[in-house]
């Protein structure tokens, strides 16, 4: 409990007087050296702590499967590093579908833009079409002018 206040105070302290000289103290002793530690994670190392978790809760069983807890931590290794490749090869397939999708998606829009340009608009003046006349061949249905003589 009194370390929770003393926590508080301090992340107050250096919210409401940034540019005091003991926040700037507070600032290099405590919070840079966690933030430069933090930085230097890499993915590798979280899924592995990730991964720690279930090994820390079900230990006993691990030690009867593996024979020692430092083998099983070398297994967990190596199943971290699977997983670390598992999902670096399904976030390259996403973008790469992602990618694919998205050029047929601008594709598909760019040929409907073309298509509306090509349609007639209301405003313009547009000449009337002629029409064919109908071809005459084999065409018994059509009425026979006849003259005729007086």
């Amino acid at each position: 409990m009194i370390l929770s206040l003393l926590l508080a105070g301090l992340i107050i302290l250096l919210w409401r007087t940034p540019n005091a000289l003991i926040s700037r103290i507070i600032d290099r002793a405590i919070w840079v050296p966690i933030a430069r530690r933090l930085m230097a994670i890499e993915r590798r190392h979280l899924l592995f702590w990730l991964l720690m978790i279930p090994v820390v809760l079900l230990s006993s069983e691990l030690i009867m499967m593996a024979g020692s807890l430092d083998a099983g931590l070398i297994m967990l290794w190596d199943v971290s590093t699977y997983v670390d490749i598992l999902v670096l090869a399904t976030i390259s397939g996403l973008s790469a579908r992602a990618k694919a999708g998205w050029q047929a998606t601008r594709l598909g829009i760019q040929r409907a833009a073309l298509a509306w340009r090509r349609t007639r608009r209301p405003g313009r003046a547009h000449r009337a079409r002629r029409q064919r006349p109908p071809s005459n061949a084999n065409d018994d249905d059509r009425p026979v002018v006849v003259m005729m003589a007086a």
